[in-house]
């Protein structure tokens, strides 16, 4: 589809289909589509869509399911390619709880206020 005379249609930019006016793509509405998400918790995520873009997004995903379904799979499988050639970095925090992490993160601010407050800047961490 194109847009035409100021319509608001769906278009292809490169980012997949999305809606002419905005960055929205439907990939971004399609784990709710596919939910069955009501309208009303859709637009709690996305103040900024009417609902005539809302309608046009999810009759796009409705004509265009499995193609929408196999990009979806198509996303995951180079998302798993970028993780396992990127791993996450260990974190001083992994293996701990929540709130074990919180406390770490905690007594780290109370000891930097500490240090600068004191003139001394550690530029080490």
């Amino acid at each position: 589809m194109t847009e035409t005379s100021g319509q608001i249609t769906i278009v292809d930019r490169g980012r997949g289909p999305q809606l002419s006016n905005r960055r929205i793509t439907v990939q971004h509405l399609l784990p709710m589509f596919r939910e069955g998400a009501s309208d009303d918790e859709i637009f709690r995520w996305y103040p900024q869509v009417s609902p005539f873009e809302l309608n046009l997004l999810r009759q796009y995903y409705l004509d265009h399911t499995e193609e929408m379904l196999t990009l979806e799979r198509e996303i995951a499988a180079h998302n798993e390619v970028l993780r396992k050639r990127y791993p996450r970095p260990s974190l001083p925090t992994d293996g701990m709880t929540t709130d074990e992490a919180k406390a770490w993160m905690l007594r780290q601010i109370a000891e930097r206020k500490k240090s600068e407050t004191n003139g001394v800047h550690d530029t080490s961490r």
